[in-house]
Order: structure tokens, then sequence, then C-alpha cells
């Protein structure tokens, strides 16, 4: 494709994180294998620039991918809200019921998205749940960011494991499932109650197994090596689990005025970059640091130095936030 401007071409195609070349290429063959929340975030961007003598900088960094439970049915309740527009007569009947319906009522209906949209707690793993693949295969207990075995799993994902001792204590404070900030904390009962597509319970591991459609030999087993389940009746399972990578932290670097800059440290003619294509080296890991850095030119006076990995292994990401 020939792109003719007469001021010049601004890049803004997002980062690489569902290229799997550039993952690869970059970082390595287990990243590129990971399952990303934006379909689309393929890298043209970095490969355009790059064929006209750009760089992309802490190419090989990346965030942690996060643990996400299967999405509702989109035929459902929820996925009719989804289609809903955003309409100003429906936006403010929204604000009229947060501010005078009872808490309760307003809770009972926020679990049903809590538990739609946020992570399970890894402090779940910490006391006990297992972590099972499609086949039933235990796949926790090891040295490695749970959240990292649950992206190499796949589309396909894993299932969350326990048992009664585990359902009673993750259902009161402090030990929450999964959290809004300010808005709720969701527990073992909201998922059963507002989730029973992902919230499964059987009076034995065998029959759990039948539920969650993997091998009963295998659940069994992965149980029994594990050794941190006390045997109490029923079982749950929450699942599919999965882990998406959300985004790469590699772009290309640009100058005071967001222009693409070449090997050389030259500024490419008319070529510029924006957002995650062209962070220039900017690798900000606080909560919500990046929505406000992803356009901070690298040369700029506050800009953060280039994020480097000070000693590099097979598989280390960007520190968790």
């Amino acid at each position: 494709m020939q792109v003719q401007a007469s001021r010049g071409v601004i890049l803004a195609a997002g980062d690489f994180s569902a290229g799997r070349d550039l993952k690869a290429r970059w970082i390595n063959e287990q990243v590129a294998e990971f399952v990303p929340v934006n379909p689309h975030a393929t890298g043209d961007a970095q490969t355009m620039a790059l064929e006209l003598g750009g760089q992309v900088l802490n190419a090989d960094v990346f965030d942690v991918p996060s643990m996400r439970l299967a999405p509702p049915p989109s035929d459902g309740l929820f996925g009719l809200l989804q289609k809903l527009p955003p309409r100003r007569i429906l936006t403010r009947t929204v604000r009229w019921g947060l501010d005078h319906l009872p808490d309760r009522m307003i809770r009972t209906l926020m679990m049903g998205f809590v538990t739609t949209y946020l992570s399970p707690r890894e402090v779940m793993f910490d006391e006990g749940a297992l972590l099972v693949d499609a086949s039933g295969d235990l796949r926790s207990g090891t040295d490695e960011n749970i959240n990292l075995t649950v992206a190499s799993l796949g589309e396909a994902g894993g299932y969350i494991i326990g048992d009664r001792a585990l359902y009673e204590k993750f259902s009161t404070d402090p030990y929450h499932v999964a959290t809004a900030p300010g808005v709720a904390f969701a527990y073992m009962p909201d998922f059963r109650r507002a989730r029973p597509d992902v919230y499964a319970e059987a009076p034995t591991l065998e029959s759990l197994a039948d539920r969650i459609g993997v091998p009963a030999e295998h659940l069994t087993k992965s149980a029994a090596a594990a050794g941190t389940l006390n045997g109490q009746a029923p079982y749950f399972a929450l699942g599919p689990v999965r882990a998406y990578l959300l985004q790469t932290n590699g772009g290309l670097a640009i100058d005071s005025e967001l222009r693409v800059v070449g090997s050389d440290g030259t500024s490419i003619p008319g070529l510029f970059a924006v957002g995650n294509a062209g962070q220039g080296g900017l690798a900000l890991f606080g909560h919500g640091h990046h929505l406000a850095g992803h356009s901070h030119p690298a040369d700029s006076p506050d800009a953060s130095l280039p994020a480097r990995r000070p000693d590099p292994s097979p598989l280390q990401p960007a520190p968790e936030t």
C-alpha cells in the first residue's frame, strides 16, 4: 500500500500484542502464543516505520496477562444491556437509580457486571485453589506467575477448583474473589448467583469433572497431587478462565514533536507516531499512568528513561500493577 500525504503521515495503529511474528521476534515463542485482548493490534505501525528506517524501543517488554472469566452468553440480559445505545434518557435513568435505589438492590445489579469483567485474585491459589487445564491436568503449584500459566493455555483456558472450605473462606472479608475499587467486592456466592454459566458445583470431584467436561480420573489425580483441598464437599469450579495479553510496550522512537526517529538519531520527514505505536521508549507501569503517557515524547524534559530489564530471562514480563 502506498500513502501520499501533503503534510505527513501519522501512525496510530497501537501495539503488536496480536502480531505473532513480531512477538516471537522481539520477546519469545511462548508470548507469541498468548491470546491478545485486542485482536487488531498486529503491529502495523511498527512494521511500516521499520521499513522506512525507524526503530522500536523496549520491544521485549510486555504487560503481564490478566485472568478473565468467560463472558456471559450474548443472548442473555447482559448481552441485551450491551446493545443498548448510550442515550441520555437511559444514562439519566441509571444515574437516578444509583442515587435513589437501596444499596442492596444496586449491589445485586452491579454483581452481574463485576463478576464479568474483573480478574479472579491470585490469592485464591495461595489459599489452596487448583488450576487445571481443559484436560483436567494440574497446572498450578509452580513458581511461574499464575497469570502466565493461564495465558499459556490459550483460548481453551482452564478451571479454578476448590472445596467447601475454600468457598466459605472466600465468601466474606477480607477474602474476596474479585474487586472493582469504589464499586463492590465480589465473593463466591456472587459468582454462584450471578454467573451460573461459569460456576459449577457438585458433591464429588468425579461429578464436578462431568459438569465441566474434563476426565474424572485426571481431575481426581490433580487434586491428590496438589494436596491442598480438605476433601470437604461440595466442590466448585470457576471457568473457563483465560488470561489475555493486554499490551506490548515496544513503541517507535519519537522526538519532542512526535516525529519518528531513525536508528541514526535523525527524524524521518513527514512520519509521526502517537499512542502505543509511538511510546518512544516510555514505560509507565503505575495503575492508569499509561493513559497519560502513551504520547509523551521520549526526549521531553520529564519523560521516563527507556525501561530495560537488568537480567533478562526467557520470560520476564513488565512489573505487575
